[in-house]
């Protein structure tokens, strides 16, 4: 017995977007596209550039047949063809604010381990295909900076954490780094504004739009090792959260807030659906 369904969502591009419109049997589809399924992963050699063709090209023959696209930011919008920019819905993804909030950062590190004189600076690598988007060789590069301006500091990895983990650390740290290649619109930054831990990021996705009226936070148009160590030493001198929090409630990026998006975008495209039927003869 099959189950009744209104609507197909691919959750990505690539060939999950293609299975989902081969298997969708007349009914309408949504793709959301994440990422480096638009932009790619940074793998080395041509075998890499032609899986990331492939990976894009997969999911864009989905995106020209499909009813309704959703992206996570602007900038990815604009790595789709114009002509699909009609269907477009940016709707980034939301923060659960149950798990994610700010707590007492001396209890915190107690519950870590953690000194509390010392410096913790958070970093998420990858072990998945865009390990090398993250940009690991310069969040070291930028620490070794800091590591010689101030005393005690460590670089703490975001790495398979239940999401439950990610919040006490970042509760309990200084700051978080991101130096990415691209990115649609990094979970981190957001989870981090809800926990109102201070930035210091590269300008990728949406991080400018997110973080913009953000205090204590910093998004560098460089890769400069030089001007990111700035930020950072200056951001572990005050000692100081953020306002995150608020802003993220102001942007209406709660997981509640984003799910009502996505509702109103399957409503739309199922009241399209049926008007379109109701049309046939």
């Amino acid at each position: 017995m099959s189950a009744h369904y209104d609507i197909v969502h691919a959750q990505y591009g690539s060939l999950t977007a293609l299975i989902a419109f081969l298997g969708r049997k007349g009914r309408p589809l949504i793709i959301s596209f994440g990422g480096s399924d638009l932009l790619g992963s940074s793998g080395k050699g041509f075998n890499w550039m032609v899986r990331n063709w492939i990976t894009r090209n997969l999911g864009l023959l989905a995106a020209h047949r499909c009813n309704k696209i959703i992206v996570k930011s602007e900038s990815l919008k604009m790595n789709l063809p114009e002509d699909l920019h009609g269907l477009v819905a940016i709707i980034p993804n939301g923060v659960d604010l149950n798990v994610f909030y700010p707590r007492d950062k001396r209890e915190v590190r107690t519950k870590l381990g953690w000194k509390l004189d010392d410096f913790y600076v958070l970093f998420t690598p990858s072990r998945a295909n865009n390990v090398l988007v993250k940009n690991l060789p310069l969040a070291n590069a930028v620490i070794d900076l800091v590591r010689e301006k101030v005393n005690n500091v460590y670089l703490e990895f975001i790495l398979d954490k239940a999401p439950e983990q990610v919040a006490t650390l970042m509760n309990g740290a200084d700051c978080l780094l991101l130096t990415s290649l691209h990115e649609g619109s990094p979970n981190v930054i957001k989870e981090a504004m809800a926990c109102n831990l201070p930035i210091v990021t590269v300008n990728v996705g949406d991080v400018y739009e997110r973080l913009k009226e953000v205090l204590n936070s910093y998004v560098i148009d460089s890769y400069e090792k030089e001007l990111l160590s700035e930020k950072v030493i200056t951001l572990l001198n005050k000692h100081t959260r953020t306002n995150g929090l608020e802003q993220l409630k102001k942007q209406n990026l709660t997981s509640e807030d984003v799910a009502k998006k996505i509702w109103n975008v399957y409503n739309e495209v199922f009241d399209d659906d049926r008007r379109s039927q109701e049309k046939r003869p």
